[in-house]
């Protein structure tokens, strides 16, 4: 039986716990999706996302086997300017494979 999201991936979930590091990202992150921003000029349909067990089952294990690359330079700036560092994939991962409500 597939299973059914009704709320956007970088949304807050039932433990109210954020992603990992993303409100330091962009401001827009911590909007509610469920908000249409003033002045925008198409008004967004919910929708429902289903998705077989299978698919999550094999996404859930390419998760597992999937490696963050070894420390550099660049992954290692906490200040972003190169990009998202090292420690904020190290997190996302771990959010993914261990409390992410699938």
């Amino acid at each position: 039986m597939p299973r059914i999201s009704k709320h956007p991936i970088f949304s807050k979930h039932d433990t109210e716990e954020p992603f990992p590091a993303l409100d330091s990202v962009s401001p827009f992150i911590n909007m509610s999706y469920a908000t249409v921003p003033t002045g925008a000029s198409l008004d967004p349909k919910r929708f429902d996302l289903s998705i077989p067990d299978e698919q999550i089952k094999d996404f859930k294990q390419l998760l597992q086997l999937s490696k963050v690359g070894p420390e550099t330079y660049e992954n290692l700036q906490q200040d972003r300017s190169l990009g998202l560092n090292r420690q904020w994939f190290l997190e996302a991962k771990e959010y993914w494979e261990g409390k992410y409500d699938w």
